[in-house]
């Protein structure tokens, strides 16, 4: 496959001159490897085993294990790309990014609720960053993108940590704590998805959209963002954490309150829980927690949750009407990812 970089000149406190792998093509191209042709029905885009894997495959902590309906009865698996033009105007142009969104609906939901340095104000889009290789595949069957050697864009191929601009965040942390943890605005969760309405319908439905939280995770060696799912089925309830880079880069990073003395982080200081998501009775309302949320070693204990359940109307998300269900979480999965240490816990609650 042909490679050809294009060079982007942006603005802003750092300067940078961005070097991004931008040219796509459906052609092989000097031997240098299969065709996407023979590469993309053993893609992630091409088989969608992500969401297999996640559902049942990583049992015995797949949300199968709650439910018993085998993958292959839900409507999930329809979703993956056969042709060039699901993705491409003509073979080998540059993918617009309605593209990408008109399957990508969670990246679709950020740019509803949030924004992005590089799309709003560098005028980027997915493809200025996201390689031929990861759409295409390169011939092997990967679990997830969250898979090492899955995902070839990483915020240091931009944003060199040598050209960094000197302050105490980037002094102190660079070493142990990824781009995303202090970047990212929010990560955007589709909360207390209605699974019943996915078997009998074919309709995803979820409670609310969640835009003001990022959790926190070890990832790659580093502290990086992570997000979660959470999903009910005949009263019982799944929430599943994983690393998450949210589509929703601010220039200005957070400050050292914004973690060392978030409202999660204060709760986790005062008592050893903390309360992510709660039902106001009195409202009828649920409501949830903002900022940074650790996730501590403990968090099968640590971390609060409360569930609703849809009672009517559960064939329409617009129609839909929901009531309290339960607190607490029969089953968790963590993929990829691992809770902080005992000792970053630490050092997060001993902070000044």
């Amino acid at each position: 496959m042909q490679w050809v970089k294009r060079v982007l000149r942006v603005g802003g406190a750092v300067g940078l001159t961005l070097t991004l792998l931008a040219v796509w093509s459906c052609q092989k191209s000097g031997g240098e490897g299969p065709s996407p042709e023979e590469t993309l029905p053993s893609s992630l885009h091409g088989t969608s085993y992500g969401m297999q894997y996640w559902y049942q495959d990583a049992s015995p902590t797949g949300f199968y294990a709650l439910t018993q309906v085998p993958y292959e009865d839900l409507s999930c698996k329809n979703c993956h790309t056969e042709t060039c033009d699901q993705c491409h105007e003509q073979p080998g142009d540059h993918p617009a990014m309605d593209k990408c969104l008109a399957c990508h609906g969670r990246q679709k939901k950020e740019q509803m609720l949030l924004s992005d340095v590089h799309f709003d104000q560098n005028n980027q889009d997915c493809a200025d960053c996201h390689t031929p290789r990861e759409a295409h595949g390169d011939g092997h069957a990967y679990t997830s993108f969250l898979e090492e050697g899955a995902m070839d864009v990483r915020c240091e191929q931009c944003h060199p940590v040598d050209a960094l601009p000197s302050n105490p965040e980037h002094n102190m942390h660079l070493d142990e704590i990824d781009c995303t943890a202090c970047h990212d605005q929010g990560v955007v969760t589709c909360y207390n998805c209605h699974f019943e309405s996915e078997l009998q319908s074919g309709v995803k439905i979820a409670h609310k959209a969640i835009k003001n939280w990022v959790f926190l995770v070890n990832y790659r060696g580093k502290v990086h963002a992570a997000n979660i799912m959470a999903i009910t089925y005949n009263g019982q309830s799944f929430i599943a954490i994983a690393p998450y880079t949210g589509h929703t880069v601010t220039r200005q990073g957070r400050t050292c309150d914004d973690c060392h003395h978030s409202e999660a982080v204060e709760q986790y200081r005062a008592n050893g829980t903390i309360n992510v998501t709660w039902w106001d009775p009195d409202s009828a309302s649920l409501y949830n927690l903002g900022g940074i949320i650790p996730v501590p070693p403990d968090y099968q204990n640590a971390l609060q949750f409360a569930f609703v359940q849809c009672v009517s109307g559960c064939d329409n998300p617009e129609t839909a009407q929901w009531d309290f269900l339960k607190n607490g979480t029969d089953r968790w999965q963590m993929l990829f990812g691992t809770p902080l240490t005992a000792t970053q816990m630490s050092n997060l609650l001993n902070h000044p």
